[in-house]
């Protein structure tokens, strides 16, 4: 006869298999040439492997190392604890519009149990070594990922494992020579390059909604600047004085560079992804890169036109110089709540302050 005790005792082994057959586990590995001569020969192999049980089906982030393009995913030391500086790009990305808009399903990289991916990083396309000097660095890398749990269809994170740490040695140059960025004929201007005639009517209601938006929000801030409002404190955290006045000089910063004088780049080479909506490189000032995203969502609203080029203008270091720190609504006002010193770097909550697509007073 078996008793309710040992059914009972059944049931927790159970479930204790149940829970190591779903594990889910990374490994990461990063390798490369021990010696460099010239940082243009700083090329390395990232491997990530699944090492768990269940398919990982991970979020094709440009800020982690399954995306190639150079935005800053390494953590690069000298033995003296110099760090290069970053000179690479930042992008407007969002991982809720991407998953529902991907028609190349390019949005995720699915790995069976006991696979890989390699993906080659040049990081002299990303890094500039001028300054930090020649000698040996540790490369290090983020190792947060995103994955699709597919019993909730919700986003989680896992931390993949390092297998062993990776050190070159570089000498020689150290910055690689950059693709000349379109030239500006006509200061004071929009200018388009390689935009069919359908783009330029895009991008010109989109900068004429953006410096409406920017302009609004200057307003709106200087006229609230003694007290937290609801629109303020929820991309931007609870108020106080100082973390106010810092967004509202940055604000004023994007209004002494209206939308109209970019240079607006339509065939960029590193979006990386379809449904990436745009990109700069921040110590380039002038030119806002436009992918897919931007020609499939709407002109205002909710991740709009408009509220892409004031994401990315933010980005320029001459203005705001934002970090993209979370992506989308959710984790940006996370981010107000939790750490609002972050929040008024973020590009997204820049954004979603001009669109106020929820009406906030």
């Amino acid at each position: 006869m078996i008793t309710s005790s040992l059914l009972h005792l059944a049931s927790v082994f159970l479930l204790a298999a149940t829970i190591v057959a779903a594990e889910t586990s990374l490994s990461l590995k990063v390798s490369g040439p021990q010696n460099v001569d010239g940082v243009h020969n700083l090329k390395v192999l990232a491997t990530l492997t699944n090492t768990g049980s269940d398919t990982l089906k991970l979020l094709n982030d440009p800020r982690s190392l399954l995306s190639k393009a150079p935005t800053n995913t390494f953590l690069i030391k000298s033995e003296n604890g110099y760090t290069p500086s970053f000179h690479g790009l930042k992008m407007k990305y969002t991982p809720l519009w991407s998953m529902n808009n991907d028609a190349s399903n390019k949005t995720f990289t699915v790995l069976e149990p006991g696979q890989s991916v390699e993906v080659e990083h040049d990081l002299s396309s990303a890094y500039d070594f001028t300054n930090s000097g020649e000698g040996a660095y540790d490369i290090d890398t983020a190792k947060t990922f995103r994955y699709l749990d597919e019993s909730t269809q919700q986003l989680k994170t896992i931390e993949a494992k390092v297998e062993r740490a990776f050190k070159s040695k570089i000498s020689g140059k150290l910055l690689k020579a950059r693709t000349p960025r379109p030239v500006r004929r006509s200061p004071g201007r929009i200018e388009y390059s390689n935009c069919s005639k359908k783009q330029q009517r895009q991008i010109l209601n989109a900068t004429i909604a953006a410096q409406s938006y920017t302009n609004c929000s200057h307003s709106y801030l200087t006229k609230n600047n003694e007290t937290g409002t609801p629109r303020y404190e929820t991309w931007f955290g609870n108020f106080t004085q100082a973390r106010h006045d810092n967004v509202t000089t940055n604000f004023a910063s994007l209004l002494k560079h209206p939308y109209t004088n970019y240079t607006y780049e339509c065939q960029p080479e590193d979006c990386g992804s379809e449904t990436t909506f745009a990109y700069v490189y921040p110590t380039e000032f002038g030119t806002i890169y436009l992918c897919g995203g931007f020609w499939n969502t709407t002109n205002t609203g909710a991740d709009s036109r408009a509220g892409t080029l004031v994401h990315e203008a933010s980005h320029f270091e001459i203005t705001a110089g934002t970090d993209d720190h979370a992506y989308q609504r959710g984790p940006a006002q996370e981010l107000a709540e939790e750490n609002p010193d972050v929040a008024i770097n973020n590009a997204d909550s820049y954004e979603y302050f001009v669109e106020n697509v929820e009406e906030l007073e």
